[in-house]
């Protein structure tokens, strides 16, 4: 079988979050995170978002940091991605301005 050129483009259309925080909310409406680090992985014909999360809110300690996740694009409905995790906190800070 042969497989249309699309699949064979190394890196074309591959973002770079090199430095940045990614923030993800899924499509479903539950569940996502904020990310350091990430970057997309593909395995086989499904392509993921693997990163560590981190939280923005550290306080509320609702998952551990340092945890490597794995989100598959087909399930991400949303995805910002910051310079800093500064950044971050200020734009999903419900009390801030």
């Amino acid at each position: 079988m042969k497989w249309p050129a699309a699949f064979y483009r190394r890196g074309v259309d591959q973002p770079d979050f090199t430095g940045k925080v990614v923030v993800i909310h899924c499509s479903s409406g539950q569940g996502g995170g904020v990310f350091e680090g990430a970057r997309l992985v593909r395995i086989g014909f499904s392509h993921f978002v693997v990163g560590r999360k981190v939280e923005l809110e550290p306080w509320r300690g609702e998952s551990p940091s340092n945890v490597t996740a794995w989100f598959g694009i087909n399930e991400i409905g949303q995805m910002y991605v910051y310079e800093t995790l500064e950044e971050a906190r200020r734009a999903h800070d419900p009390d801030g301005p």
